[in-house]
């Protein structure tokens, strides 16, 4: 009878271990660091963000979400840090949507500045919204959107 409780309890804690799911909150799906696909166009039609020949080592600018708010990033030679919030988190089938507040960006050097330096450092300023589409069968990494209002949007995957 004891062996007979025993098993039972055993089939049991593992059917419930089955059926719990792991689910990560989206502030820890943004940690750590994603490299710049590239600036893309809301009114163009776009087949992928993130097409095959993607070298995340070659990328010039990259952004690192840290833990307690925090972000890193290299813009080409601009050294990059600042916090940041999020707001209005919405869940969706592959990722999640919200509100992003670009807190206290600061400049860390002054090196020379291209102009598409100085366009990527303008849209990650005015970004007030973030989109993350995890891994799919259309998508080979997890892709990071950070947007404005504007038409412009700056696409990043994970490394």
């Amino acid at each position: 009878m004891y062996m007979l409780r025993k098993g039972l309890f055993l089939v049991l804690f593992l059917a419930f271990m089955a059926c719990e799911k792991t689910s990560t909150s989206p502030e820890k799906t943004l940690l750590g660091e994603w490299a710049y696909v590239g600036t893309f166009d809301s009114r163009q039609s776009y087949d992928c963000f993130l097409c095959e020949g993607f070298e995340p080592s070659a990328t010039l600018y990259s952004i690192n979400f840290l833990a307690e708010t925090n972000y890193s990033g290299r813009v080409n030679l601009l050294l990059v840090r600042g916090e940041y919030m999020l707001s209005d988190i919405k869940i969706t089938e592959k990722g999640f949507t919200a509100g992003f507040e670009n807190i206290n960006m600061e400049i860390l050097n002054k090196p020379y500045e291209t102009e598409a330096d100085s366009k990527v450092k303008t849209l990650l300023e005015n970004a007030n919204k973030v989109e993350i589409k995890t891994k799919s069968t259309d998508q080979s990494r997890d892709i990071l959107i950070l947007s404005s209002d504007d038409f412009e949007f700056l696409v990043f995957a994970r490394k």
